[in-house]
């Protein structure tokens, strides 16, 4: 038997070309070029946009709702603003935001656990694994979770 002739939609080679050249945007763009395919196609559009793509349907509505804001505006760029990706507070909260003293225990930890180079002060070295540090920190009595160790360290620099 031969390939099923579709009633709607693309070809297997165009959808594939579509699935390469959607992985390739940033995430903002891919969200409008999935609404400008699903406009492209009609009625229907979004659900079979959505299934080549792998995305939700909310998805390309969302990008249709920043595609709407950027034909409304005189100066079209990114709705999340110039150089971001995202919004403004998008994103879950740093672990040190969210528990008071985190970074002074994960500090504390390092401290007696680092040596510093003689030559050059900004230079450190700790015994400790990302995930040693977070189990240091828990049992410090505070809330911290061993895999927090890496993103509580790496804002240190250590």
């Amino acid at each position: 038997m031969g390939k099923k002739k579709r009633v709607f939609g693309y070809g297997t080679d165009e959808e594939q070309a579509m699935r390469v050249f959607f992985r390739s945007l940033p995430e903002d763009h891919q969200r409008r070029y999935a609404a400008v395919e699903a406009l492209k196609l009609g009625f229907g559009g979004i659900s079979y946009v959505a299934q080549v793509l792998g995305l939700s349907r909310g998805t390309i509505y969302q990008g249709l709702g920043e595609l709407k804001q950027m034909v409304a505006s005189d100066d079209p760029q990114r709705p999340s603003g110039p150089g971001r990706i995202r919004r403004p507070g998008a994103g879950r909260p740093k672990e040190t935001e969210r528990q008071a003293g985190l970074e002074e225990a994960a500090q504390q930890v390092l401290d007696a656990h680092s040596a510093g180079s003689p030559s050059d002060e900004k230079v450190k070295w700790t015994d400790l694994k990302p995930m040693s540090i977070g189990c240091e920190v828990s049992a410090a009595r505070l809330c911290a979770v061993p895999q927090h160790g890496r993103r509580t360290v790496g804002g240190g620099g250590v």
